[in-house]
């Protein structure tokens, strides 16, 4: 019986290490998406600075809480649970065509004149 009782809490707390360290997979994920997002300075800083409340630097704070990726700008790599959304998201966007008049003046996403 102790042998069980031992392997039960051995199981749970490996349980607990595996959420926990998706938990901060999650988080990290986040901030990387949010600094790609409004990260960069005019609208889509100030889009960020409504949709957060209050003025952030996105940068700063991924360099801050992440510096073996200041340096660098965020690959695809550095998803391990946004990825597969990410060239889903991606892919539709290179595919995007005009769909009615007024969108033949909005311009591709993988060229100007591309549709």
């Amino acid at each position: 019986m102790g042998s069980r009782w031992f392997c039960h809490k051995v199981n749970i707390l490996r349980s607990k290490v595996l959420i926990a360290s998706t938990i901060d997979d999650f988080q990290r994920e986040l901030l990387f998406s949010h600094s790609l997002l409004f990260g960069s300075k005019g609208t889509s800083k100030s889009i960020g600075d409504r949709f957060y409340g209050f003025k952030i630097d996105l940068l700063s704070e991924m360099r801050r809480r992440y510096p073996e990726n200041s340096n660098k700008f965020c690959e695809l790599n550095d998803f391990s649970i946004l990825r597969p959304r990410i060239i889903r998201l991606f892919r539709s966007m290179e595919e995007w065509k005009p769909r009615t008049f007024r969108e033949l003046f909005i311009s591709g996403y993988s060229g100007r004149l591309e549709w």
